[in-house]
């Protein structure tokens, strides 16, 4: 009867961060940086550096920002390295991500912008009435 080794398996965020950790390797050999010897080891590990995906993330993003132009088609954009497709990819796809935090945190602003509006043209006794409401709604 086969083994069930699933558990084995290398979780969403381990397989994140061992991503990480080889695109900053890549990165770091191209522009001729000394990679520190643990991102190494997490880009060939299957597990990574999972405790460690924000600060990988931020260096990432880091030595991305310090390119030209031109290293950036070179490093990034170069089709023709599977290295480079792959960062490529995971760039578009933080960007688009980044995006999407900014349109949501510009829609809370609005929202908060909009409340206090309607917050001020209400008396003391009537915002009594609605905080006294809501904390009771949330005790039932």
């Amino acid at each position: 009867m086969p083994c069930e080794s699933a558990y084995l398996e290398p979780t969403h965020q381990e397989i994140i961060s061992s991503e990480l950790c080889r695109h900053i390797t890549y990165l770091n050999e191209k522009l001729e940086i000394k990679t520190p010897k643990w991102i190494e080891q997490g880009g060939e590990d299957h597990y990574g550096c999972p405790g460690k995906i924000e600060a990988l993330e931020r260096l990432l993003i880091k030595r991305i920002f310090i390119l030209t132009p031109k290293q950036k088609e070179k490093l990034i954009y170069n089709g023709r390295e599977k290295r480079a497709r792959s960062l490529a990819d995971w760039w578009d796809a933080y960007k688009e991500r980044a995006l999407d935090e900014k349109k949501e945190k510009v829609k809370r602003k609005r929202k908060e912008i909009r409340a206090q509006k309607i917050l001020k043209k209400l008396r003391k006794d009537e915002i009594k009435i609605i905080r006294d409401y809501f904390k009771n709604s949330i005790r039932d």
